[in-house]
């Protein structure tokens, strides 16, 4: 499949979403772009994992936030002290695949949430564990 974007996610928030614990990345702005997506675990230069961005939800509430903890994993405890109450925009994820081996990308200057990739990976299963 060809992939021209990869979202950056940090730690623990890209495990959780690779292991199935976690289907949304919580932001604190909405996304337009839609469909299959590279994973880069930040940090490391690498696309990890691709998965199917298919929604960009509302920002949520705070009792929405604690409803929803099997879908984004943050503490309850965090969002009760307001120190993730940036971080409400639920970016709704599926079919998300971890890689056998990381795809090394080049990382532009200044890109904090998404880079731009030109990459064919995930062609036959054989490319995901």
């Amino acid at each position: 499949m060809k992939i021209t974007k990869a979202l950056i996610v940090d730690e623990p928030w890209i495990s959780y979403l690779m292991d199935g614990k976690k289907t949304w990345e919580m932001r604190s702005t909405s996304t337009k772009i839609r469909g299959n997506v590279g994973l880069i675990k930040k940090g490391t230069g690498t696309i990890v994992a691709i998965g199917n961005l298919y929604d960009c939800g509302s920002p949520l509430v705070l009792e929405e936030m604690v409803h929803n903890f099997d879908k984004h994993q943050i503490p309850l405890e965090k969002i009760h002290d307001g120190s993730v109450s940036k971080w409400v925009v639920p970016w709704k994820f599926s079919d998300i695949r971890k890689l056998k081996e990381p795809i090394p990308y080049t990382h532009k200057q200044g890109a904090v949430i998404w880079v731009n990739v030109d990459l064919d990976i995930g062609e036959n299963d054989e490319d995901f564990c």
